[in-house]
């Protein structure tokens, strides 16, 4: 659903009224809002999320992921899709904890969805905001 709502946004095609208003109401439960915003939004969330992973998995070991293969692992890890580019798959990484907690943190938070990560971020936002007045 939402690639095709990506897709017709960035042809520009039209979109009616009702199915913006039932993606909204699906996905955010908010009937008034911008599905060009709210696409780009949720994009842009979701490309650094998986590049924020392929640095960490860069990192943790770069000779056991090229940057190609960090960033497959991130988004394969990130849409719970299970594939990787090793043969053993990850059991190499079995005692490496920065690879191990990468990819957990990546399941989880492709797991959870969008909705739930923004509005994760919106309430820390607002607790280091209460925290700083105090």
């Amino acid at each position: 659903m939402t690639f095709t709502s990506l897709t017709f946004f960035l042809w520009k095609k039209r979109v009616t009224l009702t199915a913006r208003i039932a993606v909204g109401q699906s996905l955010l439960h908010n009937s008034g809002f911008h599905l060009g915003r709210f696409l780009v939004q949720m994009v842009t969330v979701t490309l650094v999320i998986e590049l924020f992973g392929a640095l960490l998995l860069f990192f943790a070991d770069p000779q056991g992921f090229s940057p190609f293969s960090a960033l497959f692992h991130a988004t394969s890890a990130f849409c719970n899709a299970g594939f990787s580019l090793h043969a053993d798959s990850l059991v190499g990484y079995k005692s490496d904890w920065l690879v191990n907690l990468t990819v957990i943190l990546l399941i989880l938070l492709g797991g959870v969805g969008f909705a739930v990560i923004v509005e994760g971020k919106d309430i820390l936002l607002s607790r280091l905001r209460n925290s700083k007045r105090e």
